[in-house]
């Protein structure tokens, strides 16, 4: 089973010297966008990707894999921060309006009853009218 991920990373504390592999590890391996800044006289690498992990990798062997070949790559520690959202399971809202939100908004808003009514047939623009004075 194959998930989609967004996912964040930030390197700090490298060898500056490696920087160019670091980044190219990040857009080979992670697909990844990545811009580098100066803070406070000290380079980070940011960078985002939305990536397809399939053929059973897991969240934590991707990050692994990542994560050491910056190391290797850096040829010493450095701060590896890795942020993931999985794009498939989302939570959302689902909002369903009704008929009854449909007079509401009627008897509410003047200027929408206006265009309504100018729209509709006029044997309905009665019905409604009927159900609004017992709204």
């Amino acid at each position: 089973m194959s998930r989609n991920y967004e996912i964040h990373y930030e390197i700090r504390g490298y060898d500056e010297s490696k920087e160019e592999e670091i980044v190219n590890i990040l857009r080979d391996k992670a697909e990844a966008n990545e811009s580098v800044f100066d803070v406070n006289g000290k380079r980070i690498i940011s960078a985002d990707s939305e990536i397809n992990l399939g053929g059973g990798m897991s969240e934590d062997e991707f990050i692994h894999d990542i994560t050491k070949a910056i190391w290797l790559a850096n040829g010493k520690f450095c701060e590896v921060n890795v942020k993931h959202v999985c794009l498939d399971y989302l939570p959302y809202e689902q909002i369903s309006k009704d008929e009854e939100d449909f007079l509401q908004l009627i008897n509410d808003d003047k200027g929408f009853q206006d265009e309504i009514f100018k729209k509709i047939d006029p044997k309905l623009k009665e019905e409604i009218k009927k159900e609004l004075e017992e709204f």
